[in-house]
């Protein structure tokens, strides 16, 4: 970042001088780090104007309007939060960002100095306090709830979004994402919104009308300066006149909220289905959420629309505080549906789902955290999840990670430049070797092989990446040699195109083989020599993003699973042959399984359901030892998540067996955990599945919320945060699931992480895929952070000794130890 740093002590010298107090931490100026982020931050909006301009707003506002006292805990927390977390994806596309020509450089130095100059005219340190007396509490929820609601910008307003898109799709043409009740508005005006609400009405709306109301007198007292009391009364106390389009579908309920809702309830028994408040004054808010609430008017699916939540003078004494409480007492869980300017004042509204509702506690009482953050599971903070490292630049840029020989965990570069060394023992994260070709998505997963070297597995690149990490071979510690491995001739046709293999597989016979996406080939690389050709019949491996992983299985034989593929790809190594098992049991295309783990119970490999709504088994010595294919169902519907309507698309992104030899699937859009229970071998039975834990259809992320995981040595798996705000913690002694996160807050982002490797000392390695830093995760601190064992982990070791190493090591990270102390084992 440092490169695209101009003038950053002038730019940390102007923000300084902001006065006392401002932009501090504890005693001490702000860091360097944070000084120069910010700098970009506000050369960033020189460029990108208001999209910026409102985030910074949101921040300053936010900061400005605390006392002393609630300034300091800000401080604790600020520049993490409510300045690198809220701006990441501003700052970071700036980073990126190069620029030689020094004109521009200077350019953008006086422009900067200049807007700071403006800032500081325009915000002053007020302390207004928020006069409550639980404004700890209050000032977390805005910190959290400003990161979230900022991920889902939208570029229409709220109310619009959720008439004209969110309401039209349905999860199918019986269903519908608009539950049946009542559309009203809290604040009509002029009518305009009333009439927005009215002319996309949708059947399932009771009396098949919306219910406006409003008093028409203007407001009841002031609100913020320039709306005093009476501000926007309409004259003679009149209701508008509506457009003849909307005749009949608009009742204008007329009068103070206090006088009107209760008796407008007790006549319409009906649930809220859409409720837009335009009431601008905390008061009147909370009774219109307070009243729905004690009348059970307000349930899961019903969308509640403010007009005025964030980003004006006095904002945290408005809607936002009424909205807290209701949260609070009620304990709502609920999803943003998405947030918009309105106005030159830059104003944001903002609408919300529910998703889940609570016992209600007395007004006084607060909540335990996870209830007023917003998610329908217990949100966790915990010193165990660490980022290591300095901001890594670009995207898309690991493809997984392997552990090395010499302890160091290596990052696979997809459009990275350079090969990422993460070092257990010392904690430090850098890159080594030679800088690669600008390309993009070069390698995909990789194997360490007996000859303690790291392959990486081609996937756009025409060529092998083999890191050498035996410590014998280098001259200093820790620092591999790389190498580039060309094609034989008549290999080299088909080391061209795009995602050629997903994943590679150590054989019995030492060499490393490709599992075919897009390829007609299997891809062998020969250990030690290094040479690389291909085999196998073109005219059984023809079709795109065919198979996705596979494993080794106690034949000898590599099984690889079907994601657009109508079978099981069964690879010989030893003859260098390929055969299609299971034909006939489903058809081509459709994504159906995602990777796929190993059962040491049965000695079977199950393939773990993405697209497709069963579970794949796979059990080599079926069939007279051919290989038998079979599917079967769970208990409850294999579903994806309630956001998806009904589509059933990429519900889970792999799975990891639990020290109690079941199979734990990790859910990306899915809402459940999937548990899959192996029958024991010769028991005749046949394999189980269902559901386990609690629901996480309130999460801020609903979609490809984790993607792959590890058995940690505490006996829970975690899984890897692709986008969701918190690691996953799944517990197989009591069927239970935790998304927690690290003390600094929540992982902000998309496609952040999508896999790593295990370190000799226990802990995960997340290598960061659009993410700016490597996340560790340590199981044994979070165990004694819970204050409870997660399990036994005592069933691992039959799992390593069968000889069976995951094609995608992402996918199947189920022993607590190094690659090549599983390939140690299994030579044993």
């Amino acid at each position: 970042m440092g490169d695209h740093l101009d003038n950053s002590s002038a730019i940390a010298a102007d923000l300084h001088s902001f006065g006392p107090g401002y932009l501090l931490t504890g005693n001490e100026p702000l860091s360097d780090s944070a000084s120069q982020a910010f700098g970009l931050c506000i050369r960033w909006w020189q460029q990108r104007k208001a999209y910026t301009k409102v985030k910074l707003c949101m921040l300053l506002d936010i900061w400005k309007r605390q006392t002393q006292d609630q300034r300091d805990l800000i401080n604790q927390q600020f520049p993490a939060l409510l300045l690198q977390r809220l701006l990441e994806s501003s700052l970071l596309t700036y980073c990126d960002t190069k620029d030689d020509n020094p004109r521009h450089s200077e350019a953008r130095a006086r422009s900067v100095h200049e807007l700071l100059k403006a800032l500081k005219e325009r915000f002053t340190l007020t302390e207004i306090s928020l006069e409550c007396d639980d404004s700890k509490q209050y000032l977390e929820f805005i910190q959290v709830e400003t990161v979230r609601a900022y991920s889902t910008k939208l570029f229409v307003p709220p109310l619009k979004h959720v008439v004209t898109r969110y309401f039209s799709e349905s999860p199918s043409p019986t269903e519908s994402v608009c539950i049946p009740g009542l559309w009203l508005e809290f604040g009509v005006d002029t009518g305009k919104t009333v009439e927005l609400m009215a002319q996309h009405l949708r059947q399932e709306v009771a009396h098949g009308a919306v219910f406006g109301f409003d008093s028409f007198e203007g407001l009841p007292e002031d609100w913020r300066p320039g709306f005093d009391r009476g501000c926007f009364k309409r004259d003679g106390g009149c209701p508008p006149s509506l457009s003849s389009d909307v005749a009949g579908k608009v009742v204008l309920v007329k009068g103070l909220f206090q006088d009107t809702l209760p008796s407008f309830l007790d006549e319409h028994p009906e649930p809220v289905s859409l409720l837009h408040l335009d009431s601008d004054l905390y008061s009147s808010a909370s009774f219109v959420l307070s009243e729905l609430l004690n009348r059970s008017r307000i349930q899961i699916g019903t969308v509640i629309v403010f007009d005025e939540l964030f980003n004006y003078c006095g904002f945290e004494q408005g809607e936002l505080r009424a909205w807290f409480e209701v949260v609070s007492r009620f304990s709502l869980r609920y999803r943003w549906l998405g947030i918009k300017q309105i106005c030159k004042e830059q104003v944001l509204a903002a609408a919300v789902v529910i998703t889940g509702l609570g016992e209600k506690t007395s007004g006084s009482e607060l909540p335990c955290k996870e209830h007023h953050v917003v998610s329908a599971r217990p949100l966790i903070s915990h010193s165990g999840l660490r980022l290591l490292g300095k901001p890594l630049p670009g995207k898309d840029k690991y493809n997984g990670g392997v552990t090395g020989a010499d302890g160091c965990i290596y990052g696979i570069p997809a459009d990275a430049n350079e090969v990422l060394q993460i070092c257990p023992d010392t904690q430090d994260v850098t890159t080594v070797g030679w800088v690669l070709a600008d390309a993009k998505q070069k390698w995909l997963r990789g194997c360490l092989a007996h000859d303690n070297c790291v392959y990486g597995i081609p996937c756009c690149a025409e060529t092998v990446l083999k890191i050498d990490t035996d410590p014998s071979h280098s001259k200093h510690p820790q620092q591999p040699t790389m190498s580039l491995l060309e094609p034989t001739r008549d290999a080299a046709e088909n080391l061209k195109g795009t995602w050629k293999w997903h994943g590679g597989v150590v054989a019995r016979d030492g060499n490393i083989y490709g599992v075919p996406a897009n390829a007609t080939s299997v891809l062998k690389i020969s250990v030690p020599s290094g040479e690389v050709t291909t085999f196998g019949d073109a005219s059984l491996l023809e079709g795109d993003y065919k198979w996705y992983g596979g494993l080794l299985a106690a034949d000898g034989a590599i099984y690889c699973i079907p994601q657009n593929a109508d079978a099981v790809l069964k690879i010989l190594p030893e003859a260098e042959e390929v055969v299609l098992i299971g034909q006939g049991l489903f058809g081509r295309g459709d994504w159906k399984w995602h990777g796929c783990t190993f059962s040491p119970r049965d000695q079977c490999i199950y393939g773990i359901p993405n697209h497709g709504d069963t579970c794949l088994r796979i059990d080599p010595a079926g069939n007279g030892g051919e290989g038998e294919v079979t599917l079967f169902e769970a208990a409850e519907p294999i579903e994806s998540g309630a956001h998806r309507r009904g589509d059933g698309k990429y519900k889970y992104e792999g799975a990891v067996l639990g020290g109690d030899e079941n199979i734990y699937c990790i859910p990306g859009d899915a809402d459940y955990v999937l548990k899959i229970v192996p029958p024991r071998a010769g028991s005749g039975e046949q394999p189980t599945a269902h559901r386990i834990g609690p629901s996480f259809a309130g999460e801020s992320k609903c979609n490809n919320k984790w993607q792959n995981g590890f058995l940690g040595a505490d006996g829970c798996i975690y899984a890897v945060p692709h986008k969701a705000e918190g690691v996953l913690r799944i517990d197989p002694s009591r069927d239970t699931a935790t998304s927690i996160q690290p003390e600094s807050g929540p992982l902000v982002g998309r496609d952040k992480w999508q896999s790593g490797a295990l370190g000799h000392d226990g802990c995960f390695y997340c290598t960061p895929f659009l993410a700016k830093d490597v996340l560790k995760i340590d199981p044994v601190q979070l165990e004694q952070e819970f204050g409870q064992h997660g399990g036994s982990n005592g069933a691992l070791s039959p799992t390593i000794l069968t000889g069976v190493l995951p094609a995608d090591n992402t996918n199947a990270h189920w022993f607590p130890m190094s690659d090549r102390d599983a390939i140690l084992l299994r030579q044993l």
